[in-house]
């Protein structure tokens, strides 16, 4: 399993638990798993350690990020079944392609590029 595959285990573990309060103690390990989620779902924030947010805080932000994305990946999934489903092929790669330009989870990206390239397989 990769370190990516982990760190989203990781995150919806802690989505799952709704971790509260100030205080969460995480391993090391887990910490490089919020460094991964950090870079993969919110890649324009600056991390610092005399940052004011609590790692709790921020990781209900990663998670609140994580959920925009899975929710945004449905939605063009959904999208481009259905324009192929009607004969519409090309706009369904345009809306996959589009999903692909905005998001920047390589995580989300690489489902949406598993679906295109199947479509090219067939």
């Amino acid at each position: 399993m990769s370190n990516l595959e982990q760190a989203y285990r990781f995150l919806y573990e802690f989505k799952e638990k709704s971790f509260g309060g100030n205080t969460l103690q995480l391993t090391e390990e887990e910490l490089g798993y919020v460094t991964i989620l950090a870079q993969e779902l919110l890649p324009t924030t600056i991390i610092t350690d005399s940052s004011e947010t609590s790692l709790s805080d921020f990781l209900k932000q990663i998670a609140r990020e994580d959920t925009k994305w899975n929710h945004a990946l449905g939605n063009a999934l959904d999208s481009f079944y259905h324009q192929v489903e009607l004969g519409q092929e090309e706009e369904g790669r345009r809306t996959l392609r589009e999903f692909l330009d905005i998001c920047p989870s390589h995580w989300y990206r690489s489902h949406a590029e598993i679906e295109l390239e199947n479509l090219e397989a067939e």
